[in-house]
C-alpha cells in the first residue's frame, strides 16, 4: 500500500531537521571544548616583557595562537590597514601573490599590530580598552560613523565579521576563556598596575599570555 505524499514529506522534514541538529550540536561541542581548554586556569598565564610592539604578533604567532581574545590596553587603537591586505579586494582577482599574509606581515608595524592579528587568525575577537577619557571621545567621534553601534558602556565595530569592540577599563565585560592581554607601559603608567589587575579579577578574567609593551 503506498505511503500518502504528506507522510513522506513529513519524514523527509523530520529527518533534515534532525541532521541539522546533530550538525548544530557537534559544532557546539567543538566550540565547548576549545573554551574549556583555555578556562578554569588549565593553561597557567605566562608574562613577557617586549621592546618593539610588532614583537607581541611574533609571540603570538610563534607560540601557535589562533583564533583567541585579544585584549588590548592602551590608547591607541593599532588598527591601520597594510598597504598590502590579507584579504584581497574584488579588484585584486586574479591575484598575482602567492601568499598576501606573508606580504601583508612584511609591513607589520605598530600601527596595524593588532588589525594583522585579527586577519591572520591569531584573533578571533579583539577588545580595545582604551583610558576612560579617551574611550569617552571615541565615543562622541563614532556615533558620526554609519554601521558602528554606540553605547556608554562600549562601540561596538566588527572587521570582516570579526567581533571588535572598544571600551574602557571600567566598562569591560566578563570573559569566559583565558585571553591574551597586551598592556603598553603608557597605559599602566596612567592606570596603574594594581587598579588593572583589580578589575581584571572583579570582572573574572583569566589570561593564557601577558605581554607587556615597555617600547615606549
Amino acid at each position: 500500500m503506498p505511503c500518502h505524499p504528506l507522510f513522506v514529506m513529513t519524514i523527509k522534514t523530520f529527518f533534515s531537521l534532525l541532521i541539522i541538529a546533530v550538525s548544530f550540536f557537534s559544532l557546539y561541542q567543538i566550540d565547548g571544548y576549545s573554551r574549556a581548554m583555555r578556562t578554569g586556569g588549565k593553561t597557567p598565564s605566562e608574562d613577557i616583557v617586549i621592546k618593539r610592539s610588532e614583537e607581541a604578533y611574533e609571540v603570538w604567532k610563534k607560540k601557535g595562537m589562533r583564533g583567541r581574545v585579544i585584549i588590548s590596553m592602551s590608547q591607541w587603537l593599532y588598527f591601520m590597514p597594510p598597504e598590502k591586505d590579507i584579504v584581497p579586494s574584488q579588484a585584486d582577482f586574479p591575484l598575482k601573490i602567492k601568499n598576501p599574509l606573508r606580504e601583508a606581515e612584511s609591513e607589520l608595524r605598530r600601527e596595524n599590530l593588532l588589525r594583522l592579528a585579527l586577519e591572520s587568525g591569531i584573533a578571533r575577537k579583539i577588545v580595545h580598552v582604551l583610558p576612560a577619557e579617551v574611550f569617552q571621545e571615541k565615543v562622541r567621534l563614532s556615533r558620526k560613523i554609519e554601521g558602528v553601534r554606540v553605547s556608554d558602556g562600549a562601540i561596538k565595530y566588527p572587521h570582516l565579521g570579526s567581533p571588535r569592540l572598544i571600551t574602557s577599563l571600567n566598562n569591560l565585560e566578563r570573559i569566559e576563556e583565558a585571553v591574551l592581554l597586551y598592556i603598553d607601559a603608557a597605559f599602566i603608567n596612567t592606570t596603574g598596575l594594581e587598579k588593572i589587575w583589580e578589575i581584571l579579577n572583579e570582572k573574572g578574567i583569566r589570561t593564557e599570555l601577558i605581554i607587556i609593551d615597555d617600547s615606549g
